[in-house]
């Protein structure tokens, strides 16, 4: 049986997942007992077989840059990137109080409470970063997160 780490919480279902490096995470509520936790697991062995193969060959087929392969990006993102702002920014009439480049490798994009907006120099197709770039910029009209509901959907498509 595959070795996993366990996260208890207040919750009703188990959920199996793997972290990024290829390691199973169970979440499961306080009350069940471990040897249904490990029967759980066992019974998932074929998904998490298939999901870590799947997991290497995404990082096979997508390796970390080399530093030079990442200035290269940096310089292409600061170059790029303002100008795709001022584009949209026109276009809905909203002014960001700043741009960010980070090294976000999960979120292409964001807006702080503040609409300062940021963007990682991982993006690399122009026309995923014109499409970031206004999604982004669109959030700039959302009040932060700390004054809307939970329920509330921002201009972006995503729950907030």
């Amino acid at each position: 049986m595959t070795g996993y780490t366990l996260i208890r919480a207040k919750r009703r279902t188990m959920s199996l997942q793997l972290d990024r490096d290829g390691n199973a995470v169970v979440r499961a509520p306080y009350g069940v007992k471990k040897e249904f936790i490990d029967r759980f697991v066992a019974e998932h062995e074929d998904w998490l077989t298939r999901a870590r193969e799947k997991q290497q060959a995404r990082r096979l087929a997508h390796p970390e840059p080399t530093d030079e392969e990442r200035k290269a990006l940096i310089a292409r993102a600061k170059e790029y990137l303002p100008m795709c702002v001022d584009y949209w920014s026109g276009i809905m009439g909203l002014t960001p109080t700043g741009l960010k480049i980070t090294s976000a490798r999960t979120r292409f994009g964001s807006c702080s409470g503040k609409n300062s907006l940021c963007f990682s120099w991982r993006l690399k197709p122009s026309t995923m970063l014109s499409s970031t770039s206004s999604r982004t910029s669109a959030t700039t009209t959302t009040p932060p997160r700390s004054t809307r509901s939970s329920s509330a959907t921002c201009p972006t498509g995503a729950s907030g």
